[in-house]
């Protein structure tokens, strides 16, 4: 009985502090913070890469060696830039 009191406090701390994480991140969603790893390209270089992988002038594998890009990584780059492209083209 015991066992099982502590037991149900801990899953109610651990509900509060997923609580608390998943507001907090919202937050700074609203102040534009951004979560996760920093690009490794910038956005310049993304407008390149989508340029050149769409001319078709380089392979994908040329471009993840020229890049210094996993497959993954450059695929999500590539997503990334078209977002930023369609993006930039509504704002004009």
């Amino acid at each position: 009985m015991f066992f099982g009191m502590l037991a149900l406090m801990a899953e109610f701390e651990s509900d509060l502090i997923r609580s608390r994480t998943v507001e907090g991140m919202r937050e700074a969603a609203k102040r534009g913070r951004l979560l996760g790893k920093p690009s490794k390209l910038s956005v310049l270089q993304r407008r390149r890469l989508l340029a050149d992988y769409e001319s078709g002038e380089y392979s994908a594998a040329q471009l993840m060696d020229i890049s210094g890009l996993s497959r993954s990584a450059m695929y999500a780059t590539l997503n990334k830039a078209r977002q930023e492209h369609r993006g930039s083209r509504e704002h004009r």
